[in-house]
This record gives structure tokens, sequence and C-alpha cells, in this order.
């Protein structure tokens, strides 16, 4: 991940700023063509050494990696790169700069453009110390408030942009182009809608082997965070199918409150495949000591995040500098997917009436439900309602009066552009399930999920890395019809499958839980004071209208209002302090 800004400016040099100082990139002696910032990890790399054939140095990425741009180009390198990686390449020769996210878009990478060229950084705040004015945007802070994070393409920054999963830009002095390189959707196409059930389970099997295997190879110290459900406990046993003899370390999040604590789950797998197992414990005493350095070195506002902050911190203690994560398995399709059919004859039933009737239900109801409905009937689509913490009547309530009517056009006006391109490129998927597991992975799992686990851990020096969210098992993954990928008895069962009864039965049936910690209890506790110093005691910006935060925390101590709402709205409170953001 870039830790330091970099730009590219009209006098056709691209500049790193580090330790204060701007200073050229490096360029290799003997590839004076290229310049080549390269974060992340590349998967595949000796397949690219093998296409080169006479590549110089066996173990420097960057090298391989100019040689094989210098070579064959771009578009050959995307093609056929498998990694998690943000990149910046300067041909020098022909004066254009490419900027590059990953696949999957685990890397963040975000731009800006200026009078006099284009910065970019894996980090909103690099921006921010570095001249950028610290201005909100209102596209980023509403579509914030209606999920768990700023979507892309938003930040919350205003003019500074996120590139998106798969994505890369072409920038010279005449020229600025966005294009996708990579998108599931267009992939494969209807290719595979004849692959029966058990053909599409060897299939994947092999794929999630080869997703596995490919990173095992890793040199760093590694470990597999187990949770004790089917996407880790799958990875667990996968890994020791493919390595028999070999020492696994598995890493188990424990908890004082037993509601949240995993580790009876977590040890079956354990034991079934004989892992060196390692507890982390989370407590209130820690969080409390803790919750102020996660959050200030945080680059946006999430609702997620912190728990990646203290796994990440705790793991890094224990001695090892990688881990691996289960993120991606939901898109196998869980138990109660299939009820999202349910959810899309509502919401084919609701968009027949008029949107105005949306906005006069959600204007004048405090009622969970009819609020919904009122999403539902106002969404592009089922899963866009699915996916929102609040309702844009919520939304107006919480902003203060003046800062929402001077933006609120700018409330309709982000969804259009995060949104809309999303369901014209599911249509080419097989079903409603499928477009579900799309819309996933190109929203909240990419804005929030991956962002977080990736920005947490990596500023604790642990590298995650995601088999599941291998593209080339996405893609294969993504455009199978329901009937291929699920049996309506066992969630996840092409995972569970995959794992040769190595999963124990008590972890497939289990009520799934989550990754979640337990704030609610923590806001109740340790964290009181700091809430209620922001709720009811003056402690808010004049972003907010302040009788609404009253009336919201009011309710969660009531037991009415999720502690989602209450995290979302503090930490947003907290970042605008803390860079002094102009609203």
């Amino acid at each position: 991940m870039f830790n330091l800004l970099g730009k590219l400016d009209r006098t056709q040099r691209m500049l790193v700023k580090e330790n204060n100082f701007w200073i050229d990139t490096p360029i290799y002696e003997d590839l004076s063509q290229s310049q080549l910032i390269f974060k992340g990890e590349i998967y595949n790399l000796n397949e690219l050494k093998r296409d080169l054939n006479n590549v110089r140095s066996e173990n420097n990425i960057q090298r391989v990696l100019v040689e094989y741009l210098e070579k064959y180009g771009m578009e050959a390198l995307l093609s056929k790169i498998n990694g998690i990686f943000a990149m910046a390449y300067f041909d020098v020769k022909k004066h254009v700069l490419y900027l590059v996210r990953d696949h999957a878009g685990i890397f963040p990478l975000y731009y800006y453009r200026t009078s006099d060229g284009i910065m970019f950084s894996s980090e909103v705040k690099m921006f921010l110390n570095n001249g950028v004015a610290p201005v909100l945007s209102y596209e980023g802070v509403f579509s914030y408030l209606a999920n768990q994070s700023a979507q892309e393409p938003y930040t919350l920054i205003d003019g500074i942009m996120a590139l998106g999963p798969g994505e890369m830009i072409k920038y010279s002095d005449n020229m600025f182009e966005v294009k996708s390189y990579w998108n599931p959707a267009d992939r494969i196409g209807n290719t595979v809608k004849y692959d029966d059930f058990d053909v599409a389970g060897e299939k994947l099997k092999d794929l999630l082997q080869s997703a596995i295997s490919m990173r095992d190879n890793s040199i760093h110290k590694s470990g597999i965070l187990l949770s004790g459900g089917i996407d880790s406990s799958a990875i667990v046993a996968i890994t020791r199918l493919l390595n028999p003899e070999s020492d696994i370390h598995s890493f188990t999040v424990t908890h004082e409150n037993k509601r949240f604590d995993e580790s009876i789950y977590a040890g079956l797998v354990a034991k079934k495949n004989s892992t060196i197992e390692h507890e982390l414990h989370v407590t209130e005493e820690l969080i409390g000591k803790g919750i102020f350095e996660a959050l200030d070195i945080a680059d946006q506002p999430s609702v997620d995040g912190v728990n990646s902050y203290f796994s990440s911190k705790l793991i890094k203690e224990c001695g090892f500098d990688s881990v691996v994560s289960g993120l991606g398995g939901e898109f196998f399709v869980e138990d109660d997917a299939t009820a999202f059919l349910g959810l899309k004859k509502k919401y084919d039933l609701l968009t027949k009436f008029p949107k105005g009737v949306a906005t006069v239900l959600d204007k004048h109801t405090n009622n969970k439900k009819i609020r919904y409905a009122a999403m539902l009937m106002k969404s592009e689509d089922a899963f866009f309602a699915y996916l929102r913490l609040l309702s844009d009547g919520q939304i107006k309530k919480i902003v203060s009066g003046d800062l929402y009517h001077i933006n609120k056009d700018r409330l309709d006006a982000w969804h259009k552009v995060a949104y809309n391109h999303l369901v014209m490129e599911a249509k080419t998927l097989p079903d409603i399930i499928a477009k579900k597991y799309f819309y996933e992975s190109r929203t909240w799992h990419v804005s929030t999920l991956l962002k977080d686990v990736m920005q947490n851990s990596v500023k604790q020096g642990v590298m995650p890395s995601f088999p599941l969210m291998d593209y080339h098992l996405i893609e294969y993954l993504f455009h199978l019809p329901i009937s291929s990928k699920a049996d309506f008895k066992t969630s996840k069962v092409h995972l569970v499958n995959a794992a040769k009864g190595r999963i124990p039965s008590e972890c497939i049936y289990r009520k799934k839980l989550g990754f979640v910690f337990p704030f609610g209890d923590y806001f109740k506790g340790v964290l009181w004071d700091e809430m209620e110093n922001f709720f009811v005691g003056g402690g808010a910006s004049e972003f907010f209208n302040i009788a609404y935060l009253k009336q919201v925390w009011k309710d969660f101590c009531e037991g009415t209002e999720s502690w989602a709402v209450i995290w979302k709205l503090y930490v947003l409170n907290r970042w605008i302090k803390q860079y002094s953001i102009q609203l």
C-alpha cells in the first residue's frame, strides 16, 4: 500500500513525496523507459518470469513487472497477473501514466486531478496532509450515511475519487481515461450455464485448490484466521489436504462475552485438521485502551474496520506478518440466500407505486418496516435497499437543516453514479442471486470490508490474503445459475464438499454470527462517556442536527436503534473534527 503520495506533473516527471520531500521514483538503470511504484503481492510471479525467459533479478517484483510491461504492455500484464496490488506505471517514452487497482479491489487507490497534473495515493489522508483542501463531499457523506462507508467512486473529500476494482487510469497531458480492464459480469458470459451441479462442484474445487496453493507460496510467516464458520473452515481443510505434513497455524478471536465467542466451533475445526491454535483474546479493557489509536490511524470513517485493527494487532504480537482471510465465501451461496428471492418479489410489487409515495412514507414514519418498504420503492434494485442502514428521510433528519437543503440535490446524485452502471452490467448474469453477489462485490464488499481489513492490517505490519476472492474463482462463480451453486439443504455446499469431510457438522449447520465485536456493550460500558458527550453533551460538529442526535441516542439506550448507526455517526463526527473538515 502506498504510504506516500505520488504525482505526475506537467514536466512529465513522476515524483513521490516521502519524508516531506518530492523525489524521483526509482528508474532502473537498464530499463530507462519506465518508472514504477508497486505495492502488493503477485501470486503467479513465476509464471510471469517464465514468459520473459531472461529476468535479471529472481526476487525483485518491480524488475519483473517493468520488464514484462516493456516487452508486452499493460493490457497483456493485466490479462495474466494474479495478485493484490496498486500500481503507478509511467511510460517515459510515450508520456503516459497508468494507475491500476487489482481485479477484486483489495488494495484501495485514490486520485486527485490538479491544474498541473494528477496526484495519487492509497490513503485519502495523504492528500489532506499535502495541500488538498479538506472540503466535505456531500455525495460521499450521503452515501456513507446510507451505507457503511462512502460508496465508490466517491470519497468523503470533494475532488478525491476512488478508482474502482479492476479499473485503471490512462493519463497524459491531453488525455484522461478511466477504464475497466476486468469486470466479472463481462467475463465468460453464458458459457458456464450448462455446467450442472456436479461439474460445477469439480471445477470450483480445482479453482479453490489453485487459489489456496498459490497463496501458500508466500514468503511471510502466515496463519489462517479461523472462526469456525464454513468459509474459514474450508480454507483450513483444503490447506490441510494440500499440505498433509506441514504445520498450519490458526488464529481465533475470543471474547469475554460468550454470545460473540466462536472458539468452540473453531476448536472443532482446528482439532479435525491438526492446526497449531492461537487465541486472540479481545476484552473490554483492550478496546478501551486501543480504540482511539485505531480511529486515529483510520483513513476514512467506516462502520467496520476496528475489529480488523485489533485482530491484526494481536496476530502481530504472536509473531506473524501474514494472515489468510475467508472473505468472499458468501459468494458460494448461503442457505438463506434464496430468501432474497422473496425480497425481490416485494420489490417488484412496491416499485409499481409512484416514487412520490415512498418519499411521503419515509418522511412521516418511524416504523422500520414501512421505512424499508419506502426504500425498496425508490431503489434501482432490491439489493440497494437491502444494503442500506439509513433511509433518505433519516439522513435529512440527521444533517443540519441548512447544510441539507443546500446540498440535497447531491443526495439523489450519488447513487446514480455509484449504482446505476452496476444494474446495467448485471444484466449478463444468470439470476437474481448471482446479481445480488455481484452487487455485493462491487459495493460494501470493496468499499467497506476489503478496504478496512487491508488498511487496518497493513498498519499493524500484517499482510492479509483472500483466496476466496481469487478473480478466476469469482468470474466462474458469478456466472453459475443458482441450480449449479446450491442444493437448498446445505449452506455453501461447494465449499463444504471441497473440504472433503474436514469441516465438523456442528460448524456446517450452526447459526452464522459474522466477524463482529459486542460494540453495543462497549457503548454502555467503557465508551459510555465518549458516546454521551457526542450525542447529548455538546460534542457534535455543526454538520449534525443536535435534536435528532439526542433522539437516536435515546432510541439506542431503549434498545430500538442499532449499534451500527450509533458508531456510524460517532466516527464521522470524530473524523470531521480530527481533519478540520470544511462543511
